[in-house]
């Protein structure tokens, strides 16, 4: 509740109103580190919280790009660290900001790759070929088989 109080002189009037006060939404998201030229995708993780359903998402790639996607993608041409901000903004015109850094890589670490078996140059007389290695700072293995 909200009273007013307006005085002029020896004279005054008085003004109540009931005021609802709504939560506000929390902006949040996240994404993992990349590298330069590789598409980042950024999710949005932020929650209502009682302020109505979100409807604007407003991102800030660091004040080289900009998207009003819930999820959007974005690629960075060179490296650096960027603020990453989301605006968003609820229903009942409620806003909340969430700002991160980001850093992005010119170059990765390369993966270290040690092949354990079939130790080079083996001769293989078997139709099943078993294979074990070792691996650091890899996220996938792609396994070819190259000149047959």
């Amino acid at each position: 509740r909200v009273n007013l109080v307006q005085y002029s002189g020896i004279c005054f009037n008085t003004k109540t109103k009931e005021v609802i006060v709504k939560p506000i939404p929390k902006a949040d998201f996240s994404f993992i580190q990349s590298c330069v030229n590789v598409p980042l995708v950024f999710t949005n993780q932020s929650v209502e919280n009682g302020s109505g359903t979100i409807n604007s998402y407003n991102w800030d790639f660091g004040g080289i790009g900009i998207s009003t996607e819930e999820n959007p993608n974005f690629t960075f041409l060179s490296g650096d660290t960027v603020s990453i901000k989301l605006l968003i903004e609820s229903s009942n015109q409620c806003t909340d900001l969430k700002t991160k850094e980001l850093i992005i890589a010119t170059q990765a670490s390369l993966p270290i790759l040690d092949l354990k078996y079939p130790s080079n140059n083996s001769l293989i007389s078997d139709t099943v070929i078993k294979f074990e290695w070792n691996g650091i700072n890899a996220r996938e293995y792609i396994f070819q088989i190259l000149g047959l």
